[in-house]
């Protein structure tokens, strides 16, 4: 059958339309589901849901949202309005990237590329009872991305972290872990460049290992959570290659790519519903024997300090505590 162009309409709130291009005819207006459930209460700008998707996949309107391009598997061709992915709370993921970000999603986790920086401004993943392993034996097979073309991300070859651990004491950090998929087949894909930021081997395998440790236990406990994570910017480390190497100072020594090192990471951590939240900001400078605990923060925090909304369109009657979960 040819392709077939279909619009999921919001009948009732905005006339607005998700339109999707698909090949086999499939009939997704029958088959939309309204994201308001459970104790949050979405605003029009986060409307339906296609289940039609793969697990890893929903489309659904979010007014605003941008993207240059979208990686959202081979049943989706174009989408207008925005986009929710089952990796984010409710299906609404971050807003306020870029315009010129790349949004991947794959079926453990979700990010937004930038070009500028080379590194994800955002990435989400929902870790669950089933996907939790441990990664002692897994290979660390270091991979560009093959969804993004190389002059917006690094790449293991050659190597762009070479020398950088010498030179800087920085080393590879995942920011959707290994260990909390590594019960599935994909956890390959958490090795992929795009996932991958310089961190202080300090503050890596201290509290940022810390805290990857207790979303482990509370994913375990609760059998799911949701994640969001990402860098800051606050130190100008804004790195060019054919600059001398004096004005390199705190750049990837190795990298032939313009590239920008984070001055450090934030994480939020919330139960299924998003009702239950704890934020934390870690900086590069963290101590290995300092607890992620030490770290606490907030989500209008995060949001001030990287212009980002994390949760665009949702709101929460009672809002409460998630660090007791976390060992905090």
């Amino acid at each position: 059958m040819g392709k077939e162009t279909i619009s999921i309409c919001a009948l009732l709130l905005l006339g607005a339309c998700v339109t999707e291009t698909a090949t086999d005819g499939t009939d997704f207006e029958s088959e939309i589901e309204d994201l308001a459930e459970d104790e949050a209460e979405v605003s029009s700008e986060v409307i339906w849901q296609a289940l039609e998707l793969s697990p890893a996949e929903a489309i659904a309107f979010r007014g605003g949202a941008t993207a240059a391009s979208l990686n959202l598997g081979t049943s989706v061709r174009t989408v207008t309005g925005g986009i929710a992915i089952s990796h984010c709370v409710k299906g609404t993921c971050p807003a306020g990237t870029p315009p010129g970000n790349q949004l991947i999603s794959r079926e453990i986790y979700a990010l937004s590329n930038n070009g500028e920086t080379k590194f994800a401004d955002w990435v989400a993943y929902r870790p669950t009872r089933e996907s939790i392993e441990t990664s002692s034996g897994l290979g660390r097979g270091w991979k560009r991305d093959p969804l993004l073309d190389k002059s917006v991300t690094l790449e293991p070859n050659p190597d762009d972290y070479k020398g950088a651990n010498r030179a800087l004491g920085v080393e590879r950090g995942h920011l959707a872990p290994l260990t909390l998929f590594a019960g599935t087949e994909y956890w390959r894909t958490t090795n992929y460049y795009s996932n991958i930021v310089p961190m202080q081997g300090a503050m890596n395998r201290g509290p940022w290992e810390n805290l990857e440790a207790a979303e482990k236990q509370a994913a375990y406990d609760f059998r799911e959570v949701f994640v969001l994570t990402g860098p800051l910017y606050e130190i100008d480390m804004t790195c060019e290659p054919a600059l001398p190497a004096a004005e390199r100072a705190g750049c990837l020594p190795n990298a032939d790519e313009n590239h920008q090192v984070p001055s450090g990471y934030w994480k939020v951590v919330t139960n299924k519903t998003g009702s239950k939240k704890a934020a934390f900001i870690i900086p590069q400078t963290a101590g290995s024997r300092q607890s992620h605990c030490e770290f606490g923060s907030s989500v209008d925090e995060i949001e001030a300090r990287t212009g980002l909304t994390l949760f665009p369109g949702l709101t929460w009657s009672r809002e409460r505590s998630f660090y007791n979960e976390l060992g905090c």
